[in-house]
């Protein structure tokens, strides 16, 4: 039956694709948008949602290992989950730039509550409640 062989074809390409791992993620993401009949789009959508999965696992692994400042950690950490959620929408720029202004929201709270700023002391989480 053809559609059991396409079926088998999917799969294995699916399966070859998700064992090279996160670096087949660029060309399965450009190579999706132009795909026409909607089996293959679907199929390339699974591919990509999984190789999403398998680079995230593995960014988070590198930044949970990595001695970066914990403000260096929640920046990666938002990037790492934006462009797994959504690989073609996320704009590092503007997820600097909203993350810029909560970093600021936040200093302000911490000088109100507290009255010394988060860059002289080290605030608990105590401080803030």
């Amino acid at each position: 039956d053809n559609t059991d062989a396409s079926a088998n074809i999917s799969e294995a390409v699916s399966r070859q694709l998700v064992a090279r791992g996160p670096e087949a993620l660029d060309a399965v993401i450009r190579e999706r948008a132009l795909l026409r009949e909607p089996v293959a789009v679907s199929c390339a959508g699974a591919v990509e949602r999984r190789l999403c999965d398998v680079w995230a696992a593995g960014a988070w692994k590198e930044l949970l290992a990595s001695c970066m400042s914990e403000q260096i950690c929640l920046e990666q950490g938002v990037m790492i989950f934006s462009l797994w959620d959504d690989p073609n929408g996320c704009q590092p720029a503007v997820l600097r730039a909203e993350l810029s202004a909560l970093a600021a929201a936040v200093e302000r709270r911490l000088v109100c509550v507290s009255g010394k700023s988060s860059r002289s002391y080290r605030h608990n989480v105590t401080d803030i409640a």
